[in-house]
């Protein structure tokens, strides 16, 4: 049934629209946004420091009732194919019972927030052991 301009979309859960290679490279995904691929992988678009457009993947899902999002890569490093495959290892992470930011099998797709800990920690103790 098609809707004209003015008419109700029937009701039910929108569908969202893939992201496809063509819109990726094209200028019509480099304003500041987040953008859908569908089954909770994201394109983000954000304005650096310097005023530049940096573009990341980011896969958001429910974890045991906590928000769990997942750095998947650089737009420009990760390809859309990359980054779904990606997405369905933290999917199927989920599915298992397994947090996807902190298993050990995804974890290399995800922010480097344990490796800054450590460095902070290793910071503490060298600037201890020089004030004794």
């Amino acid at each position: 049934m098609e809707t004209g301009k003015n008419e109700r979309r029937a009701p039910g859960p929108r569908r969202a629209t893939k992201l496809t290679v063509k819109a990726i490279d094209g200028k019509a995904l480099h304003k500041v946004g987040v953008y859908s691929d569908g089954a909770n992988l994201f394109l983000r678009v954000r304005r650096g420091k310097h005023g530049n457009i940096t573009r990341s993947w980011l896969f958001a899902a429910y974890v045991n009732g906590k928000r769990r999002d997942v750095g998947l890569g650089g737009a420009e490093a990760v390809t859309l194919q990359d980054a779904r495959a990606k997405a369905a290892e933290c999917r199927a992470a989920i599915a298992d019972g397994r947090d996807p930011v902190l298993d050990e099998g995804t974890a290399r797709h995800c922010s480097p927030g344990p490796r800054i800990g450590r460095r902070i920690a290793d910071f503490g103790s060298d600037l201890a052991s020089v004030l004794r």
